[in-house]
């Protein structure tokens, strides 16, 4: 183990931040372009033979699709923003308390439609939403994907998890029930196979509390973890024959730095202080 000195490692630093305008901009333009491609091809012939495109209420009614949506507008809201700011050089722009609203209200919804899905599919072997031959890439796009996304935005994005964040995404856990209520009165069954199978009203409703337990957990998990994350900066350092990879939560050295050591034509080191 060896370790290093401030002034050691001075000469030559170039910062990188985790929670940075650039790498929030690379994130939720690339992810945007491609939720927005998959929300899409929901229009085209090739899913027509789904079962969410017959019926009252189109793919609308499923809640991955619900949520896919939601989530496809906020990352087009979060890219109008980076754009914006980018532009402008101003720290916000009209975007930017939307944007935050909405990425912290489905950080949940996310999480919820991701858990439920594999682990009602595991239980029930495949009667989520049929036995229908879809794509080899929709599903990890629409049950994956979108947790990673959410991930995503929370590490590289400055988000509040506020009280105002927190009633929209009541209201938007409310909303999806409703709209599932309608749709079933509707089309006479409800959209998920496996729901149809269940005592009802107690089939519903429960599936309805556990979903909204998960739903509020997930939310203060983001909570709590948002707290926690803080600009995490990357320090890229030379000096001599040594270069020095430092991960610190501030621009100044304190205790618990983790740090590495690359010695130039040697062996690598690695320790903390």
């Amino acid at each position: 183990m060896e370790f290093l000195t401030v002034s050691e490692t001075r000469p030559r630093r170039r910062m990188m931040k985790l929670r940075s305008l650039e790498a929030s901009l690379v994130v939720h333009t690339v992810a945007f372009c491609w939720f927005l491609r998959v929300w899409l091809w929901h229009l085209t012939p090739a899913a027509a033979h789904l079962p969410g495109a017959k019926g009252f209420g189109w793919f609308v009614r499923f809640l991955t699709f619900y949520s896919y949506t939601l989530q496809t507008f906020t990352l087009g809201v979060a890219t109008a923003d980076d754009w914006s700011r980018l532009l402008t050089g101003r720290p916000v722009s009209r975007y930017s308390r939307l944007a935050d609203d909405l990425s912290s209200a489905l950080f949940a919804l996310a999480h919820v439609v991701t858990i439920m899905f594999y682990t009602i599919q595991t239980a029930t072997q495949a009667m989520v939403e049929g036995d229908v031959v879809r794509p080899p890439w929709l599903n990890s796009s629409v049950h994956a994907c979108n947790t990673v996304v959410a991930w995503a935005d929370l590490l590289t994005s400055a988000r509040s998890f506020s009280r105002r964040s927190e009633r929209m995404s009541s209201v938007v856990v409310l909303a999806y029930v409703c709209y599932l209520q309608l749709c079933r009165q509707m089309n006479g069954v409800y959209p998920y196979p496996f729901l149809r199978n269940l005592r009802q009203p107690h089939g519903f409703i429960g599936t309805v509390t556990a979903g909204m337990l998960l739903f509020a957990g997930a939310f203060r998990v983001g909570a709590a973890i948002n707290r926690r994350v803080r600009a995490v900066t990357l320090s890229i350092a030379g000096h001599g024959d040594t270069i020095t990879i430092r991960a610190t939560k501030s621009d100044t050295p304190r205790a618990g730095h983790a740090y590495a050591l690359v010695r130039r034509g040697g062996a690598r080191k690695s320790g903390g202080e």
